[in-house]
């Protein structure tokens, strides 16, 4: 028997999310820089090399749109092979949202950081705030997450496709920070609101295909 308060609780951990957000969003905005930022920032790029310049490498690799739009070609055919049309859908709607990043770019107008600060080894053009590389990862890796916990039945196995996705996200974002890209606040900003899309893509696709759709496990 489910909770009732359950709901409740959700309702409240999502506008606590969205507060959070909202905040975030709020000191990131415009020209300033926060000093919290720039220790971040240093603390980050001072992690040893070669191994963490390789994993940053690899982060800021997989999280390009280039390379998520294979993966997600890729995952469109095997769901489509597996006659999943609603899993199919979640996948391609939350990499589409990724689009939504370049609009919250120009709303916020923050800058990237400058050399004058931190360490910078990838010249990025554009604004800053949020990250689109953590942005479009957190949609489309946590849309893989979804749909492995709804699609598999073996609990190992989701299991370690939620730590494999888990991990790319966090990789992602290391990445950008580490190279310079981007300001670790533009990176949580990235994560948050992935986050929140995903929340709203999954409850509306949950919401239709409780009445007209269903997963199934195989």
């Amino acid at each position: 028997m489910k909770d009732p308060a359950t709901p409740h609780v959700r309702w409240v951990m999502f506008c606590l999310l969205l507060a959070g957000t909202a905040l975030l969003s709020l000191l990131a905005r415009g020209d300033g820089v926060m000093s919290v930022d720039v220790r971040l920032q240093r603390f980050v790029q001072r992690a040893p090399e070669p191994i963490f310049r390789w994993i940053a490498d690899f982060g800021n690799w997989i999280g390009s749109a280039a390379v998520c739009a294979v993966i997600g070609f890729a995952a469109l055919l095997f769901l489509s092979w597996r006659r999943q049309p609603v899993a199919a859908a979640l996948v391609l709607i939350a990499f589409a949202a990724r689009l939504q990043n370049m609009a919250l770019k120009s709303f916020f107008d923050s800058a990237r950081p400058t050399a004058d600060l931190v360490r910078i080894d990838e010249i990025a053009g554009g604004l800053g705030f949020p990250s689109g590389h953590a942005m479009g990862t957190t949609l489309f890796f946590g849309s893989i997450a979804i749909i492995s916990h709804r699609l598999i039945p073996h609990r190992r196995k989701r299991r370690s496709v939620h730590f494999l996705c888990l991990t790319i996200i966090v990789v992602v974002g290391f990445g950008r920070v580490f190279v310079g890209a981007h300001w670790p606040s533009d990176v949580l900003g990235g994560f948050l609101y992935g986050l929140i899309l995903l929340i709203v893509i999954a409850a509306l696709i949950d919401f239709i295909t409780r009445r007209y759709l269903t997963f199934t496990a195989g």
